[in-house]
């Protein structure tokens, strides 16, 4: 059986859903970037929702340190993002991302 017009749509979305979640990379236009190294693992769950963190790192012009540590948490269809940002210096960590996260996502349910 051929796939067509709505059900092929529908089965697209369906793949790109189950598809595993990519590592964010950080655009930097007309900029040099070296020595790129991206970690993505799956986190500690936050307020029993999947988890995964990416923290990476780069040189722009070679010398200035650029680093972001991200959460990512999906909460049925929702899904939360975080992202603390340090330049030439490590990111904030008060609050940390996962607190920040536990806080989004603990609000978010308390509205519903």
């Amino acid at each position: 059986m051929q796939e067509t017009g709505h059900h092929r749509d529908q089965a697209d979305k369906d793949r790109e859903y189950l598809r595993p979640p990519r590592a964010p990379q950080v655009p930097f236009a007309a900029a040099t970037v070296s020595d790129v190294h991206t970690h993505v693992f799956d986190a500690t769950p936050i307020s029993r929702h999947r988890t995964f963190q990416v923290n990476q790192s780069a040189f722009l012009q070679g010398h200035v340190r650029v680093a972001v540590d991200i959460v990512i948490t999906v909460a049925g269809t929702d899904v939360f993002f975080i992202a603390n940002f340090g330049v030439s210096i490590a990111p904030p960590s008060s609050p940390s991302a996962r607190t920040t996260m536990l806080r989004l996502v603990g609000r978010v349910e308390a509205f519903r």
